[in-house]
């Protein structure tokens, strides 16, 4: 069967709403039963769970539901580790590193 969703959708669709079709139709097409069936129980996911889907759909440039991911489950995976303040040696260059970059993500 022949599927050609991208054609079958409203005439205002924008170009990111057929992209992350494409997305969902790679997908449907190749992710394994695996994460397919995790994909619809994030919330109960480990890490590494979460970050097989995550290489998924790295490996096959579905970036937009990358980002879909990464805002709706930051807090699941990235949290700050005190530890990493206490036994870091900090560079000299750090703040003006930091500086840039903040500047950088600002601009």
């Amino acid at each position: 069967m022949n599927i050609d969703a991208r054609n079958q959708m409203h005439p205002d669709a924008n170009e990111e709403d057929r992209q992350l079709l494409s997305e969902y139709m790679i997908f449907c097409q190749y992710a394994d039963t695996f994460d397919f069936n995790n994909y619809f129980r994030l919330d109960e996911l480990t890490e590494s769970e979460l970050m097989s889907i995550f290489d998924f759909l790295y490996h096959e440039d579905c970036f937009l539901m990358m980002q879909n991911l990464l805002n709706k489950y930051n807090r699941k995976l990235f949290y700050f580790e005190k530890s990493f303040l206490e036994t870091t040696c900090i560079r000299n260059d750090f703040q003006d590193r930091l500086d840039k970059l903040v500047t950088y993500e600002n601009a």
